[in-house]
């Protein structure tokens, strides 16, 4: 790899090729070491960007296995070591490999991703260094990928054990560290077993009324359950322990967004399946749906974390969070009315409109009539709209603050045009 500053999709486009490789070697029926894993071993191979911010022109191949072997074979005498020291987990150094040691090895090429030096430079006691503990240094500050930071130091771990597996990476809660944001989403099929999924969660009397969000369309087999009580009963428990949001367990590794679709979590889920099966762009293969995209069952400050908030947070919510990373490479918008309230009297759909603007995105409504009205039920303007965590609500309204009347004036052209900048990709299909 080039020592060319790669953006922050560039980082994590690269660690998580670099990741599926390994786990592929480490996964076969008789698992290879590859053992000398370094950033010179890794090949880049050219392929189209997908959107505005996926600058990304390459995709990682692991090379050079000369020293590699299977995984029986563990020692070897101190003599013979294969690998290079810089990148030579403290095991290796003693002789003994195993899949914990390229694991350390990755780390070391995270480490250069991260801060773009070459690790141990003018250093002449690598060994000595590395087996009492000491690792390249870090400067959080620099690090323009603080989940990839947090992988990196599981990584380079002293004692094996204690590493993750790059399987652990792409299945466990890691992988929402490693894959990026732009990667977490659904297909056709799948929105279409996950209303299959509520359904029958329904008729077994698995979701009952959300208590802070009470819906009189409830039981109605066209709108349905809201995406409150659906989030909370279906969604969250058919997640695993690992911890792995809906979409990344249905598709290891992630798959990349062509749809951003924005709603509102007080809509029917029925209503809203509804809408966007009538809607989805032909020729368009996924789409990110926050409530199957992100973790929901983490922790909320550590969810707030990962979405770019929390207490004393200083990101931008209009650029730094996952969202606003997915939104950046989408081909097209889609704008999900309901009939309970206008999606814009909620705050985060605000910041979305407004993402999308910037970024120059195809907007559409996504209806199955081609009403759009809906879009204005008890909405009068931005100003009003709310969030239900005062940091984020903060970070909001300074973020969109003076451009309000022309956020209201692109949600009114939304509603009298169905959509802005249409584009040849936006030729619907109806299923």
């Amino acid at each position: 790899m080039n020592k060319a500053s790669p953006s922050a999709f560039d980082q994590h486009h690269l660690a998580l090729g670099i990741v599926l490789g390994m786990d592929h070697l480490h996964g076969l029926t008789s698992p290879i070491l590859h053992r000398d894993l370094k950033s010179d071993n890794v090949l880049l191979v050219q392929e189209e960007p997908r959107g505005h911010g996926s600058g990304c022109l390459y995709r990682p191949k692991i090379a050079d296995f000369s020293s590699a072997t299977d995984a029986a074979t563990d020692r070897v005498p101190a003599q013979q070591q294969p690998g290079t020291k810089q990148y030579m987990a403290p095991e290796a150094f003693r002789g003994q490999y195993t899949k914990a040691s390229d694991v350390y090895s990755f780390a070391i090429i995270l480490w250069e991703l991260l801060f773009q030096s070459t690790p141990w430079e003018g250093v002449s006691d690598i060994r000595q260094q590395v087996c009492r503990g000491e690792r390249p240094p870090v400067n959080e500050q620099a690090a323009n990928a603080p989940g990839l930071s947090r992988i990196m130091k599981r990584c380079w771990e002293g004692e094996p054990d204690q590493r993750p597996t790059f399987d652990d990476m792409l299945s466990g809660r890691l992988a929402h560290h490693l894959i990026p944001p732009e990667y977490w989403c659904i297909t056709h099929d799948d929105l279409k077993e996950f209303e299959e999924q509520v359904r029958k969660a329904q008729r077994n009397g698995c979701i009952p009324q959300h208590p802070d969000h009470p819906n009189a369309n409830h039981e109605d087999p066209t709108i349905g359950p809201t995406m409150h009580a659906v989030v909370a009963h279906v969604v969250k428990t058919s997640m695993t322990e690992a911890g792995v949001s809906w979409a990344l367990q249905r598709h290891r590794g992630g798959k990349p967004i062509d749809i951003f679709c924005t709603h509102c979590w007080n809509e029917g889920v029925y209503e809203f399946c509804t809408k966007m099966r009538a809607s989805w762009p032909a020729g368009l293969e996924t789409m990110w749906f926050c409530c199957l995209a992100n973790p929901q069952t983490w922790e909320r400050n550590e969810l707030a974390a990962l979405l770019g908030g929390g207490p004393g947070s200083v990101s931008d919510p209009l650029r730094d969070s996952p969202f606003a990373r997915a939104l950046s490479s989408a081909k097209v918008m889609l704008v999900v009315p309901n009939t309970a309230e206008s999606i814009y009297t909620r705050l985060w759909c605000v910041a979305e409109i407004k993402v999308a603007k910037d970024f120059g995105k195809s907007i559409r409504v996504a209806t199955e009539h081609g009403s759009t009205q809906n879009l204005l039920t008890n909405f009068s303007s931005v100003r009003q709209a709310k969030c239900s965590d005062a940091d984020d609500e903060a970070r909001i309204r300074k973020a969109i603050e003076g451009q309000e009347n022309e956020i209201d004036k692109l949600i009114h052209d939304l509603v009298s045009k169905g959509g802005t900048d249409l584009k040849e990709v936006l030729t619907t299909r109806r299923v």
